[in-house]
């Protein structure tokens, strides 16, 4: 049995191994790129530059934000 994802047009079957985490660094294909980036979950923010995965890190806000300038 397979299964087309709704949010892309990936096919999945149960035998085919699972996608790997998109990670800071990665050299993927836009396709490769895509598949990953829509199997991520919704909080993932990431760009594809030249081949290499960029992750977008969340500002930090607060005292967190307040203990780290006086660090």
């Amino acid at each position: 049995m397979s299964v087309t994802s709704p949010q892309t047009s990936v096919l999945f079957t149960p035998d085919s191994p699972p996608m790997p985490p998109l990670q800071s660094g990665d050299r993927l294909s836009r396709d490769e790129f895509e598949q990953r980036y829509h199997l991520a979950p919704k909080h993932i923010k990431a760009e594809l530059v030249e081949w290499i995965v960029y992750i977008m890190v969340p500002p930090v806000s607060g005292q967190l934000a307040q203990a780290a300038d006086r660090a």
